[in-house]
């Protein structure tokens, strides 16, 4: 279960919880920034901010990179409690794909190509 089962703050689900860190390892790794994966004892308060990018237009592509995975993620917990849908890591990384396409199409990344590859449409 997403969370680990438990509700004890947003860092539990958007950085502990071992489906989510998979999704983060696997957003990460297509960007090629497989040194941002969070640890086990980041907090969002801690670990967003220190991710280091080239200038000002980057940080904001980043912010708003972050902002979807977290998102989707957000999405997802809620239809599993709301709704009553299975847990599904793939159904997430789907969302990331399909959100941040638009998003791209949308020019919500400005001047910057490697955010806007999110190609986790064939995840099993």
């Amino acid at each position: 279960m997403f969370g680990g089962g438990r509700w004890t703050g947003e860092g539990n689900l958007l950085l502990w919880c071992v489906v989510t860190r998979q999704i983060w390892f696997i957003v990460l790794d297509r960007w090629r920034k497989q040194e941002w994966v969070p640890d086990a004892r980041s907090t969002m308060e801690e670990w967003w901010p220190s991710l280091t990018v080239g200038g000002r237009k980057d940080r904001r592509n980043l912010n708003t990179a972050v902002t979807l995975v977290c998102w989707s993620v957000w999405k997802h917990r809620n239809t599993m409690v709301f709704d009553g849908a299975t847990p599904s890591m793939s159904q997430v990384l789907r969302a990331i794909s399909q959100e941040g396409d638009a998003w791209c199409r949308a020019c919500l990344f400005k001047g910057s190509n490697l955010f806007c590859d999110f190609g986790f449409v064939d995840v099993a």
